[in-house]
């Protein structure tokens, strides 16, 4: 049995937690645990997302003081966020984060991977785009268009180089 220790009392005894899960959503105890073959969030003391499918990881993350993890249900990924399910117009969503206390991810429709921030499409025009970060406040991405890579950031578009590794807030400041 598995266990998380928090404020000096054990919580689980269930099959398997992931122990990188482990964090705080709104300053409440979250976290992955496994029970009967069947992953779900343990949630201030709740366990949610039990009747979806099993995942390989669902990190419970604070956006916008929610609480939002990936999920999967009839072969589908979704993101959930403050108990809605989010995507499901989509072929594929992942990667959620907050911007500026607003939901972004990751979406594919179509073959075609976009960015969604904030309930709008952005980044259709590229041909890929992925590395979503915030940097202030404001959404960054990578994108490529013909051959080359571009950040976008604050929805104006730097570059055209041959790659780009990551984005990283350093300080508050841009940096590729």
């Amino acid at each position: 049995e598995w266990y998380v220790v928090y404020d000096g009392q054990e919580i689980g005894g269930y099959d398997e937690i992931f122990g990188f899960s482990v964090t705080a959503v709104q300053d409440k105890l979250a976290f992955q645990a496994t029970e009967d073959g069947k992953d779900f969030i343990v949630y201030d003391g709740q366990e949610i997302g039990k009747e979806y499918d099993p995942y390989s990881t669902l990190i419970p993350l604070d956006i916008a003081g929610k609480l939002t993890f990936d999920a999967k249900k009839d072969g589908k990924t979704l993101i959930i966020h403050d108990g809605k399910e989010v995507g499901e117009e989509y072929d594929a969503v992942i990667f959620p984060i907050d911007v500026g206390g607003k939901l972004a991810f990751q979406a594919n429709k179509d073959d075609k991977w976009f960015i969604v921030y904030d309930g709008q499409e952005i980044g259709k025009e590229y041909d890929l785009t992925n590395d979503l970060v915030d940097i202030n406040g404001k959404l960054a991405f990578q994108a490529k268009k013909d051959d080359e890579w571009y950040v976008v950031y604050d929805g104006q578009e730097i570059g055209g180089y041959d790659e780009i590794f990551y984005i990283v807030n350093v300080g508050g400041k841009l940096s590729f």
